[in-house]
């Protein structure tokens, strides 16, 4: 029987991993899953969330699956097809991901017919889209235009002017993908999944509290600004474990001095699971901005930055974990 397979990219903190939860959680939790996750770094986070829930999580680390890792793509996806009997295959790649490879990966394999690719999603985080688009304008055009379905992410009331522009930007990069522009906390993922068409044309048909409306020519100028040369950079990253208590306190500061002192490189993404006196929790940084919530304890704490030119040994100095 044929496993189906579902890829999920994304830039960097766009919104992949929480869109992969509410999947298994709100729509595929008849079907047995398995997640394989690519990682940059040699130090694995995100699997942590799915194990809490009991998913079964496969990781790739140390590379990209579309470029250092690629002839060990279709073999672990064929192993873990034969391992575990899944119904259905979730692949997260890195969010430096060329969707495009991935599915050359793929196309040219001789056992691709043991498989069928079901949903092919790009996840764009509308807070961030502009930001996200001048640091690496080559990884997001290249996964837009892969992907059958683009899911807006970070959506909100106060952001319609935004959302607008991004719209118009992919129907520019991919006019045939649908789109799903909706509040993920006041939307099943049936509906991100099944009902999402072009909201231009879908707009008058959707509540208005969930759906985006589109004006058309409503910033214009500031889509023109994002047409910016494609480029793809050389991400790094910075990792450590530990078996110490870190506290929360001396993350948040730790963070604040690397967004005001740029001899630490660019920082794009940081994330990590580690504990204090009060107990273990979790932190997640897209550009500069920090949250932290309580998790479930892990066997050691784990840090992982990802960013462009970073400097170190000065995080190491900084982080002492």
């Amino acid at each position: 029987m044929k496993v189906k397979v579902d890829i999920i990219s994304g830039f960097l903190g766009a919104g992949k991993t929480t869109l992969i939860k509410k999947l298994v959680t709100e729509q595929y939790g008849g079907e047995r899953v398995v997640i394989l996750e690519n990682e940059l770094g040699k130090v694995n986070i995100d699997s942590k969330v799915f194990r809490d829930g009991d998913i079964s999580v496969e990781v790739m680390t140390a590379g990209c699956i579309c470029c250092s890792l690629k002839e060990d793509f279709m073999s672990s996806i064929l192993r873990i097809k034969e391992t575990f009997q899944p119904d259905r295959i979730i692949i997260e790649p890195t969010g430096a991901a060329l969707l495009s490879e991935i599915l050359k990966c793929y196309s040219y394999h001789p056992r691709k017919e043991e498989l069928v690719l079901d949903h092919i999603i790009a996840v764009i985080d509308v807070k961030r889209f502009h930001t996200s688009l001048f640091i690496s304008k080559g990884f997001i055009d290249n996964q837009l235009r892969a992907a059958k379905l683009v899911v807006l992410s970070k959506m909100d009331g106060n952001n319609q002017d935004d959302a607008a522009a991004v719209i118009q930007y992919i129907q520019e990069i991919n006019k045939h993908a649908n789109i799903a522009a909706y509040d993920w906390n006041q939307t099943s993922a049936q509906e991100i999944i099944s009902d999402a068409g072009h909201p231009a044309e879908k707009a008058e048909e959707k509540d208005h509290r969930r759906s985006v409306n589109i004006r058309k020519g409503t910033s214009e100028q500031t889509a023109r600004k994002s047409r910016l040369r494609g480029f793809l950079p050389r991400f790094d990253t910075w990792e450590a474990e530990t078996d110490h208590l870190v506290s929360r306190g001396k993350i948040t500061d730790a963070f604040h001095e690397i967004v005001e002192q740029p001899e630490y490189g660019r920082i794009v993404r940081g994330k990590g699971i580690l504990e204090d006196s009060t107990g273990w929790y979790q932190l997640d940084v897209v550009f500069g901005d920090l949250s932290v919530v309580d998790c479930k304890p892990d066997v050691k704490g784990k840090l992982c930055i990802i960013g462009t030119g970073l400097n170190r040994e000065m995080l190491a100095h900084l982080f002492k974990i």
